[in-house]
C-alpha cells in the first residue's frame, strides 16, 4: 500500500502518483490497502513516533472505524510491538464516553501487521484547535472537565497515561437534538500508547514496568512551538548522567519523570497542568530544545500565566500553578480537583470584576437610599407620631410597674368624704382654709389643688388667710375651655387679689387642661399653656413642682411616666385629714401635698397608657400626680435645684434616679439613617438577597427588642417608630432596585 505525500490518500500499489493531486507516493507496506481482510484502509489521519492511525471502513459493518498500525520500521521491534499491545490491553480496560473506544485488536497473518481498530471520530484535534490561539475560559472549562473525568476513570482504573497533551485530545462538535445546532464538543482523550499500570488503583504505588533502554540514538534536539508536540518514542534523557531513556514528549513531563523517578497520577496532574497553561496562556510554560525543556521543567519554576497573558484573570494563577508544582506531592490529588479550583477561581473572578463594575455604585445608591429614608421618615412624622405612641404603650404594658420615690402626699375628696358629710364644695371654703393652715403647720413643703374652686371661697377668711400666707406654697387650677374663657381665678378677688398683686395672684395658678390624642388616650402633658392674651401661663403640674423651687424642663411637651404604680401613692381621704394632722402630723413634713376630687361625677376618668397589671383609666388627681411624678423625676436628679433646706429631711435621698427620659429623635434618624445605609448596602451588594433581607428584618426586629428591654431596665424612651420606618422602607426599596440591577455572579 502506497499514501500520497500531500493529500494522505491510501491507494494499491500500482500507482505511481495520486490521481487527485499528482502527487508523489510513499511505500508504507507491501500489498492491498485492505488489512486482515476486513478494514478497507481510505486515508491517514494521524499518527506519532510509534505509529499511524488511518481512517477506515468495516467491509463487513460498511461503517467507518479509525484503525492504528506501527511505523513499518517498528512492525519487527518487540519492544514496539509489547507498548502497542499493552495500548490495546489499556482502552480495552477502559470504558469511559471521554476515552477512545477499541473495537478490534489483530495481527495480520500474511503481512505480520499489527494494528489496533477504534471508534472514528469527526471533529479535530485540541492542538488544531488552539493554532488560531487561546481558549477562551467559557470554551476551555468544559474541555478540562471532560479531560479530568478521562484522568479519573483511567487512574481508578489502575492506569497511568503518561502522554497527555493537546495532541491526545479530540474534539468532537456533538448536535443539540432541540435546536439542531452544535453543542459543546465531545472530548475524547486518546493514544494510550505509553501508558502504565500501576499496582493499586486506589493509591499511588510505584509503577510496574519503567522505561526501555535506548539504542545508539544520535543526539535528538526538539524545538517545541505552538503546533507542535511531538511524542518522541526514544530520546536520551540529558538531565542524567545514567544510561537511561525518556519516553514521551518532553514539554508536558513532569519533574519526578525527569529526575528518574516512577511515574505516578500526579505525573499526569502535572501534565494535564501543562495543557491547561497552554489552553489560556496560548502557549506553554516553557519552549526550547529537549535537554532545555528537560531541565526547565525539572528545575525552574514556571511563571504564572497572567504574565504571559495579561488578559488572563490573575485568580487563576494559584490553582494553575498549584498542578505545576514540582513535589508532587503538593499537587492536587486529582485532575477533577485542579478543574473545581480552577472553575472556584474563575468564580472568584467574576466576582471581584462584578465587585469592582459595581461596588461604587452600589454604596452609592444605599448612600442615597439612607438619606431618603430620613427625609422620609420626617416627611411622615405625624403618622410616624401615632405609631410610636402606640409602640410606647406596649413598652409600658410590658413594663412591671415601679415604686413612687417622690415627696408626694394625695389628699382626696372621695365617696366616703361625701357619705360622711355631703355638704357641697362651695360651701366648704372655710373648713379649708383651716385644715390647709394646718397642712402647712404641720411642715408641708407646699400644696396643690387639683379643683376649680368656687367663686364662695373668695369670701371666706380662713381660706384667703390660707392664701395670703403661703401663696409662694400653694398651686391652684385653671381650666380654659376652646373659647378662651378661664375657670378657677374667680376663686381669689377682692382684698385677696389686691394684697398679692395681679402677678402674683396669676402665679398662683396652673392649667389643668388635658391634651387627649385623637384615640382618648392622655400621653403627654405641657409645661405651659398660651392664654387668651398670648403669655406663657405654666400648666398645673409646673406650678406644683414650681413649689419645690425645680426648674421644668425646656421643652413644651413631655411624655407622661405611666410605669408608677398609682395606688401605692401615699393616699388620705379628706374626711380622715384632721384626725391625721392631729396623730400623724410627721407624715406631712417635707411633703408636697396634691388635693382632689375622685368620687363619682368629679374629674375623670381617663385613658392612659399602663403596666399589665394597673388599670386603663385613672381620675383626674391621679393623672396629674402621675405628671408631677414625672416633672419631678426629670428635675430632682439635680438635688442643687432643691432647697437646702429640704436636703436635710430624710425623705429625699430615696428619689428615683432613672426617670423616663426621651432619646433624641434627631441622634435615632442618624443611627437608622446609618443602619439603612448599611443593611441597603449589605443587601446590592449581597450574593444571597433573601439572607441580605433577613439580616436587615433582624436588625429591626432587634432595635425593637432593644428599645423594649432599654425601657423596662432603665425607663429610657428609645424611639422605635422613626427607626423602624427609615429601615424597612430604605430595605423595601433596595429589595426592588436590586432586583432590577445585575445579578450577582454565580
Amino acid at each position: 500500500m502506497k499514501e500520497c505525500l500531500s493529500c494522505k490518500r491510501s491507494l494499491d500499489d500500482g500507482h505511481r502518483i495520486c490521481p487527485d493531486d499528482g502527487a508523489p507516493l510513499e511505500i508504507v507496506f507491501v500489498g492491498s490497502s485492505i488489512l486482515d481482510e476486513k478494514y478497507h484502509l481510505l486515508r491517514r489521519i494521524g499518527g506519532g513516533g510509534m505509529g499511524r492511525v488511518y481512517k477506515a471502513r468495516h467491509l463487513g459493518l460498511k461503517r467507518l472505524v479509525s484503525v492504528k498500525i506501527l511505523r513499518p520500521r517498528f512492525q519487527t521491534d518487540s519492544g514496539f510491538i509489547e507498548r502497542f499491545e499493552r495500548e490495546a490491553e489499556t482502552l480495552g480496560r477502559l470504558r469511559h464516553p471521554n476515552v477512545v473506544e477499541v473495537t478490534d485488536f489483530g495481527v495480520e497473518a500474511k503481512r505480520h501487521i499489527p494494528y489496533l481498530v477504534m471508534e472514528y471520530l469527526e471533529g479535530c484535534s485540541l492542538a488544531e484547535r488552539l493554532r488560531s490561539g487561546a481558549l477562551s475560559l467559557s470554551a476551555a472549562l468544559p474541555i478540562f472537565d471532560q479531560v479530568a473525568d478521562a484522568l479519573e476513570h483511567a487512574h481508578k482504573a489502575g492506569i497511568l497515561h503518561r502522554d497527555l497533551k493537546p495532541s491526545n485530545v479530540f474534539l468532537s462538535p456533538q448536535p443539540d437534538s432541540d435546536s439542531q445546532t452544535t453543542s459543546l464538543d465531545r472530548v475524547t482523550v486518546l493514544d494510550f500508547g505509553l501508558a502504565q499500570f500501576f499496582s493499586d488503583p486506589d493509591q499511588t504505588p510505584d509503577v510496574v514496568g519503567t522505561a526501555t533502554g535506548i539504542e545508539n540514538h544520535a543526539r535528538l534536539e526538539y524545538r517545541a512551538s505552538l503546533e507542535d508536540d511531538v511524542t518522541l518514542d526514544r530520546f536520551p534523557n540529558l538531565a542524567s548522567d545514567r544510561s537511561t531513556a525518556l519516553l514521551g514528549t518532553p514539554g508536558y513531563m513532569s519533574p519526578e519523570v525527569l529526575s528518574n523517578q516512577p511515574p505516578t497520577p500526579a505525573s499526569d496532574v502535572y501534565a494535564f497542568g501543562v495543557l491547561i497553561y497552554r489552553c489560556l496562556a496560548g502557549c506553554p510554560p516553557f519552549q526550547g530544545s529537549a535537554a532545555e525543556l528537560i531541565a526547565l521543567h525539572r528545575d525552574q519554576e514556571v511563571l504564572a500565566p497572567s504574565v504571559l497573558a495579561p488578559t488572563l484573570p490573575s485568580e487563576l494563577d494559584r490553582p494553575i500553578l498549584a498542578a505545576l508544582t514540582k513535589d508532587p506531592r503538593r499537587r492536587p490529588t486529582s485532575a477533577r480537583q485542579v478543574v473545581a479550583d480552577l472553575r472556584q477561581a474563575v468564580r472568584q473572578t467574576r466576582h471581584n470584576r462584578w465587585w469592582q463594575q459595581e461596588s461604587t455604585r452600589r454604596l452609592t445608591l444605599a448612600a442615597a437610599l439612607g438619606i431618603a429614608a430620613i427625609l422620609l421618615t420626617t416627611a411622615f412624622e405625624g403618622p410616624l407620631g401615632r405609631l410610636e405612641d402606640r409602640l410606647v404603650d406596649v413598652r409600658f404594658y410590658l413594663a412591671e410597674p415601679r415604686s413612687p420615690t417622690q415627696p408626694l402626699l394625695l389628699v382626696l375628696l372621695d365617696e366616703a368624704t361625701l357619705n360622711d358629710d355631703p355638704t357641697p364644695l362651695a360651701d366648704r371654703g372655710q373648713e379649708a382654709g383651716e385644715l390647709l393652715k394646718q397642712t402647712m403647720a404641720a411642715g408641708a413643703a407646699g400644696i396643690a389643688i387639683d379643683l376649680l374652686l368656687p367663686e364662695q371661697w373668695s369670701r371666706t377668711s380662713a381660706f384667703s388667710d390660707f392664701v395670703l400666707r403661703h401663696a409662694d406654697k400653694i398651686a391652684l387650677a385653671a381650666f380654659s375651655p376652646d373659647e378662651g374663657s378661664v375657670t378657677g381665678p374667680e376663686a381669689i378677688q377682692g382684698l385677696t387679689t389686691a394684697a398679692l398683686g395681679p402677678q402674683r395672684t396669676n402665679e398662683l395658678f396652673g392649667f389643668v387642661n388635658l391634651d387627649q390624642d385623637a384615640d382618648g388616650v392622655v400621653r403627654r402633658a405641657r409645661v405651659s399653656y398660651r392664654d387668651i392674651e398670648g403669655q406663657r401661663r405654666l400648666s398645673f403640674a409646673a406650678r406644683a413642682a414650681n413649689i419645690l423651687r425645680t426648674e421644668v424642663p425646656a421643652e413644651n411637651a413631655f411624655r407622661i411616666d405611666y410605669s408608677l404604680d398609682w395606688r401605692q401613692l401615699d393616699q388620705i381621704s379628706w374626711h380622715d385629714l384632721a384626725a391625721t394632722l392631729q396623730q400623724q402630723p410627721e407624715r406631712f413634713a417635707g411633703r408636697l401635698v396634691l388635693v382632689g376630687a375622685v368620687y363619682p361625677g368629679a374629674d375623670g376618668p381617663y385613658r392612659v397608657p399602663h403596666p399589665k397589671s394597673l388599670d386603663g383609666e385613672v381620675p383626674g388627681p391621679i393623672l396629674q400626680a402621675l405628671t408631677l411624678h414625672t416633672l419631678l423625676d426629670k428635675t430632682l436628679l439635680d438635688k442643687t435645684l432643691l432647697d437646702k433646706t429640704l436636703l436635710d429631711q430624710e425623705f429625699y435621698p430615696t428619689l428615683a434616679s432613672a426617670p423616663l427620659r426621651p432619646t433624641a429623635t434627631g441622634g435615632t434618624l442618624a443611627a437608622a439613617g446609618m443602619l439603612a445605609t448599611l443593611g441597603t448596602a449589605v443587601l446590592l451588594l449581597g450574593r444571597r438577597l433573601m439572607l441580605a433581607g433577613s439580616v436587615g428584618i433582624a436588625v429591626a426586629a432587634a432595635w425593637l427588642a432593644g428599645a423594649i428591654a432599654l425601657f423596662s431596665r432603665d425607663y429610657l424612651l428609645l424611639p422605635a417608630a422613626p427607626f423602624l420606618a427609615a429601615l424597612l422602607t430604605t430595605l423595601s426599596l433596595a429589595f426592588v432596585l436590586r432586583l432590577r440591577l445585575s445579578r450577582f455572579p454565580e
